[in-house]
């Protein structure tokens, strides 16, 4: 399938994570527009052996298969949609590869040596890799690198909040805002929190962290001078507006040439 195809054809996915937060959502925001055609989720995970139908996922009837038979649960897509852990892509993402699936990477927590070995996996096939898929949340950071040229006696801080269940810290795209924003602004340190006495100083960019019930993501960026101060805010309703994001990343990375792509690139702003 190429890329003209895509608006004619249905396209079909599997999803790995699927019984996950985040796959079990793009599950089910896919069923009426793609074909689900394969669900891997860990070995250990009860699901396994049934379908997505009979646990009130998705209104498909495939079988949730462990990552042991990925081959078989992949080798009908035409996308391969990930959120899982980084163990569990470095384990799996070979086979994908090597069966030149596109692919859409939405894994966080990668260690730089992790990432490293990640992204030298899937440069073979294009691949579109985020860690928000959501379209304000990417605009978000479109607009801290624009608000980044402030005058040098603005200091920038950023807090996000995430359900209690999430495991890194901070968030992928916090990385990706303190990344934009340090390489702007010539920031050498990162301050996650304070207590006493902890004067700020010029090179210091303040990122905090909270994790808390069942917050979706909200991402918090303050430009703040002596008079006057920016907030640029993005939340979250629900994890479909994530889904929403990767499913538009699917239909866009079919018939690319290989490479990672941002959503940046998906959605038109580079």
């Amino acid at each position: 399938m190429t890329a003209t195809d895509t608006h004619e054809q249905t396209i079909k996915i599997c999803i790995a994570g699927a019984t996950g937060r985040m796959g079990s959502v793009v599950a089910r925001e896919s069923a009426t527009r793609f074909q689900i055609v394969g669900a891997v989720a860990a070995q250990s995970d009860p699901a396994v052996g049934r379908s997505l139908r009979s646990l009130n996922i998705a209104p498909a009837d495939v079988i949730v298969s462990p990552p042991t038979d990925i081959v078989k649960a992949a080798e009908d897509c035409d996308v391969y949609i990930s959120f899982t852990n980084p163990e569990a892509e470095l384990t799996n993402l070979p086979a994908l590869v090597a069966m030149r699936k596109p692919l859409v990477i939405g894994t966080t927590g990668f260690t730089e040596d992790q990432k490293g070995r990640f992204e030298s996996i899937i440069t073979p096939v294009p691949a579109v890799v985020s860690s928000n898929f959501s379209i304000g949340a990417n605009y978000l950071l479109a607009l801290a690198a624009f608000i980044s040229n402030l005058p040098e006696d603005f200091d920038f801080s950023i807090i996000e909040a995430h359900h209690s269940l999430k495991t890194d810290s901070p968030s992928g795209t916090a990385k990706r805002l303190i990344d934009i924003i340090s390489a702007r602004r010539g920031y050498t340190s990162v301050v996650s929190g304070r207590s006493g006495l902890s004067k700020r100083t010029r090179h210091e960019l303040e990122a905090f962290s909270v994790r808390a019930g069942g917050i979706p993501g909200i991402h918090l960026v303050l430009a703040s001078g002596s008079h006057e101060f920016i907030k640029l805010e993005h939340n979250v309703f629900s994890r479909s507006a994530f889904a929403e994001g990767a499913l538009l990343a699917a239909r866009w990375v079919i018939g690319r040439r290989p490479g990672i792509y941002s959503m940046a690139q998906v959605l038109g702003m580079t």
